[in-house]
């Protein structure tokens, strides 16, 4: 008689809750993925309108762990594309390269640049935990007002004094992901700007959207007798003996031997009954605008941290692929974010001002436009408010008691974090839950 194999259920098909099941499943588990949206990807969906294809804002794979990336490319196959990054920044009008280049820094206002050379000898001491205080440590007053303070801002929907200081390294260094263009002080910030040559980071792109590495992964998951259920719409769990026992969901109840969530915490703290962490999330409006001429710029995705402007970041899919869009066309994804979740009446309500910034920023004209698709991306970051350590903190302890439950993903860690962390940590999990290989009891 064969040994009944181990049943894992991971709540969330995203990049994160797909590796983990396609790694439980190479090594036996019978895996269950549960997912309330209509398709898997998570936050890494491509959407589909005719020939145009968007991504949810920039994705791209980019890691130094040979590991990850022999995953990455096993999984993609002939998909993997390499490509050269480009990136800016619109500041006082103009578009300059991010990192800058010596170009850039003669574009500036000179009252700018005088301000930001004093500032390397009088920057103040860190001694909070506040991110404007990091920041002003780091790259001094001068950066931090005309940079890092309106788009954290309008990105964040929170006074910078209010965020913790890991929001500065995480959101700075995931949108570096080059190691060697590090820019974590002004000091690195001149260095990088002032060398010889630009630091060319290439990553590699699934050439028809970031969603096909998800549906590889659905795909190998289903063949080894994987069972991923998308459009759940509420899930329950049930726990005694300091383990989660059963799940049910959608009028099915299983018996659980390990639980991967991936979902949001506060969700997870009310199934378990545990009191729920003062934990937030931004949501995100992507308007996917189909424009009738191809991109003006070459980058793959800009910031706006200007707040006389709506838009904070725009992306290129045909700066990703040229597959992306049909011959001669051209896309646009613009984003904006929300505290909370978002609305399609507070999206209808800032159409005419994205347009009217498109105008203004030279990305198209209204006479050019195609269409506009709204989409409303729930949970896409979390927020690092001051006291979001200790709330973590308080909830993983809470949660520790209960052996079979994991946690995953940039939502279900409370993690900013790019794709590629999310696969690393998703191939630690499994590794740890499975650390023989083994699916059987």
């Amino acid at each position: 008689m064969s040994e009944k194999r181990r049943r894992a259920h991971i709540v969330g098909a995203g990049i994160s809750g797909l590796t983990v099941g396609h790694e439980l499943a190479r090594r036996g588990f019978e895996v269950v993925l549960l997912e309330k949206l209509s398709e898997v990807g998570g936050l890494a969906r491509t959407f589909r309108y005719g020939d145009f294809s968007f991504d949810i804002g920039p994705h791209r794979f980019h890691t130094d762990r040979e590991h990850v990336g022999e995953f990455i490319e096993s999984v993609l196959g002939d998909e993997g594309i390499a490509i050269p990054r480009y990136s800016s920044v619109y500041l006082f009008g103009k578009y300059h390269q991010w990192p800058l280049r010596p170009k850039s820094l003669f574009r500036l206002p000179k009252s700018v640049l005088i301000k930001c050379f004093f500032d390397l000898f009088r920057r103040p001491k860190f001694t909070t935990e506040r991110f404007d205080d990091y920041i002003k440590s780091k790259y001094g007053q001068t950066l931090y007002e005309v940079f890092f303070h309106d788009y954290t801002v309008k990105y964040n929907w929170t006074d910078p004094s209010k965020l913790h200081a890991h929001w500065a390294s995480a959101s700075i260094d995931r949108a570096i992901i080059d190691k060697r263009a590090s820019m974590n002080s002004l000091w690195d910030t001149l260095k990088v700007t002032l060398l010889p040559k630009p630091v060319t980071t290439q990553f590699l792109y699934p050439k028809h959207g970031v969603d096909v590495f998800c549906r590889k992964l659905r795909e190998s998951i289903e063949a080894q007798g994987g069972r991923i259920v998308c459009g759940v719409k509420n899930i329950e769990l049930e726990s005694a003996d300091k383990k989660v026992k059963s799940i049910e969901y959608d009028g099915q109840k299983d018996d659980v031997d390990v639980l991967v969530w991936t979902a949001p915490l506060p969700l997870l703290a009310e199934k378990m009954g545990i009191d729920k962490p003062n934990l937030r999330y931004l949501s995100l409006v992507a308007y996917n605008v189909e424009i009738d001429h191809k991109a003006t710029l070459p980058d793959q995705w800009i910031y706006y941290p200007s707040k006389g402007l709506d838009i904070a970041r725009v992306s290129f899919p045909e700066n990703f692929s040229p597959f992306m869009v049909p011959e001669g066309k051209g896309g646009i994804c613009i984003e904006i974010t929300t505290l909370g979740p978002p609305s399609m009446d507070y999206a209808e309500s800032k159409r005419e001002s994205i347009i009217n910034d498109m105008e203004k920023v030279g990305l198209s004209t209204r006479s050019n436009i195609l269409n506009v698709h709204i989409e409303l991306v729930e949970n896409t970051y979390p927020l690092y408010e001051l006291g979001y350590v200790q709330e973590k903190e308080r909830f993983n302890k809470a949660l520790s008691k209960f052996g079979n439950v994991h946690l995953a993903g940039r939502t279900g860690l409370f993690w900013y974090n790019n794709m590629d962390n999310s696969i690393e940590q998703a191939l630690q999990l499994a590794e740890e839950i499975s650390p023989e290989g083994k699916g059987q009891t």
